[in-house]
């Protein structure tokens, strides 16, 4: 698989055991969707559940505060979906967001936005594509963050 697709897994016990036999729209599937939007870091981590269409995840949000400090926010959602369309119940307090994969694999475009202002995301290889992109981001911080100034990091972009 390319860096873009997205990673089929097995879910219960036997993780990572997948039937040879199994059509590939019966496997569960884990997505990982990513955005940077200047200082703003979001990922989608989610799997789908093919049988019941059942769809468990989690979203993470990261900022960085005036001294340069990771704030990172965790949520958990669920929803529905199908191989290319979804729906996720509890990443807002406005209703669902739903996101549809592009025909390539490669995006994930939702209705409207939650935590960033961007609606089109990028499907990567795993979390460790935005754990990556969070690291070379911070690294901007570490002169100013020595700083004992109030905010020292305001102005780094």
């Amino acid at each position: 698989m390319t860096p873009g697709d997205a990673t089929a897994s097995s879910a219960g016990g036997n993780e990572g055991a997948e039937s040879p036999s199994a059509a590939p729209e019966s496997r569960n599937r884990k997505y990982v969707a990513m955005i940077v939007d200047g200082e703003l870091h979001a990922m989608l981590a989610f799997k789908l559940y093919p049988a019941g269409g059942q769809v468990v995840g989690k979203y993470t949000l990261i900022h960085f505060d005036g001294s340069g400090r990771e704030i990172r926010t965790k949520t958990d959602f669920n929803g529905r979906g199908t191989r290319t369309m979804f729906e996720f119940d509890g990443l807002t307090d406005y209703g669902n967001v739903k996101g549809t994969l592009s025909e390539d694999r490669t995006r994930l475009k939702f209705d409207r936005t939650f935590g960033v202002e961007k609606t089109r995301w990028t499907i990567v290889s795993s979390e460790d594509v935005f754990e990556s992109a969070v690291k070379k981001y911070a690294k901007r911080f570490e002169s100013c963050s020595k700083k004992k100034d109030y905010n020292p990091c305001e102005d780094v972009t």
